[in-house]
């Protein structure tokens, strides 16, 4: 009983310390008046369950890119919201990776029927790769509907990450693609592809880097 108390105790210590540090790299990017605006996008997701890091990457991204610091904020806010959605599609829980790509595939079109069912497919399975490759797709040309049906061909095939990730290859080296992948070759038409974080001046930031998979 102690033993799990102790346990639960540095469990939550360690929490607070990834919350600051959290805090730390925003207050060391933006000016006060900002660092007030992304904390309280960043403090209000955390508390609604959703990973701050995603969060913070994609504003330490914008300042990078010398966006404006109330598009950075705007963009912030979007991408909490955007979790949000993917977290509902994916049955209500998802890793941080699975939230950022569900994020991800959304953008470029995916509908969360698709989440919902990749979920159901691979339900004792991350679901990262699925919706990473869904994404790729569009970006790649392909029609969301086209796409999301291709992979959840294969995910109902049972073929594993590796061979979805060769799905897209597939559409320049068929030769080198799973038999199924290979069917995606032809695929849809041309979709424009999910925008990126326009680089607008504005705002004392400092430079940063991201790990997010979502584009605002």
């Amino acid at each position: 009983m102690k033993y799990a108390v102790v346990v639960l105790g540095l469990a939550v210590v360690t929490v607070r310390v990834d919350a600051q540090a959290t805090d730390d790299r925003l207050r060391d990017a933006f000016d006060a008046q900002t660092y007030a605006s992304l904390h309280a996008v960043v403090d209000s997701a955390r508390a609604a369950g959703l990973p701050a890091e995603p969060l913070v990457d994609k504003a330490l991204e914008g300042a990078a890119k010398h966006a404006s610091t109330d598009r950075i904020v705007a963009v912030v806010r979007d991408l909490s919201a955007r979790l949000a959605d993917a977290r509902s599609a994916l049955g209500g829980s998802g890793t941080s990776e699975e939230l950022s790509a569900g994020t991800a595939a959304l953008r470029a079109g995916i509908a969360p029927t698709t989440l919902a069912e990749l979920r159901r497919l691979r339900h004792n399975e991350q679901v990262t790769i699925p919706l990473a490759v869904a994404a790729e797709l569009v970006a790649r040309g392909v029609r969301p509907d086209s796409a999301s049906q291709q992979v959840l061909r294969l995910a109902a095939a049972g073929a594993r990450d590796v061979e979805l990730a060769a799905l897209p290859r597939s559409l320049a080296s068929p030769s080198v693609a799973t038999a199924g992948a290979s069917a995606a070759a032809a695929a849809g038409l041309t979709t424009p592809g999910p925008a990126s974080l326009g680089a607008k001046s504005g705002g004392n930031v400092q430079a940063g880097k991201s790990r997010s998979h979502q584009r605002p």
